[in-house]
């Protein structure tokens, strides 16, 4: 009885864990030369690429329905200062342990971003900056964000002043 009670537990505990992808990963994601080396990478976690599409998106579902929605995506697009990670999720645990990684992996807080009705506050290791973003419940399905990008070297080395005669930060 034991051993069938083990075997129960042991089926569903890859299942249950597999979406969640630490921060090293997506680090080595975010570097990898090609997309076979990022399916090796998400494919033991439960992560595929859609067939019929074009873009860079692996999506994790936990129903074995084709359209059921996705329970987090990752999106690889090339930005102007280089391959950018965005990974999106509904579960807050797994934004959470993404979150509690930071000081572990030397990101250190930065600076707070507005942008329209949300805040980002930003993380750097001095190779790599971290946005954190939450967006209201009512804007999408997926409210957790975290997007991992380069250094942008314009806004590490210009420091915002403020214009007196202005009223305004001036970069």
């Amino acid at each position: 009885m034991k051993k069938l009670l083990m075997i129960c537990l042991m089926a569903g505990y890859g299942h249950c864990f597999a979406q969640n992808i630490d921060l090293r990963e997506l680090q080595r994601i975010q570097e990898a030369p090609t997309v076979e080396a990022i399916n090796q990478l998400l494919a033991p976690k439960g992560y595929s690429l859609p067939k019929e599409s074009s873009s860079l998106i692996w999506g994790f579902q936990t129903d074995a329905h084709p359209e059921a929605s996705n329970v987090a995506q990752l999106y690889r697009v090339k930005d102007i200062i280089g391959i950018k990670l965005i990974y999106e999720t509904a579960n807050p645990f797994f934004y959470t342990n993404l979150v509690n990684q930071l000081p572990a992996n030397g990101f250190q807080f930065r600076q707070t971003l507005t942008d329209k009705n949300n805040v980002n506050l930003v993380f750097s290791n001095g190779k790599q900056e971290l946005l954190l973003d939450v967006a209201q419940a009512d804007d999408t399905d997926k409210p957790y964000r975290i997007t991992l990008q380069p250094v942008n070297p314009v806004r590490t080395s210009l420091p915002p002043r403020y214009d007196h005669s202005a009223r305004k930060l001036a970069f």
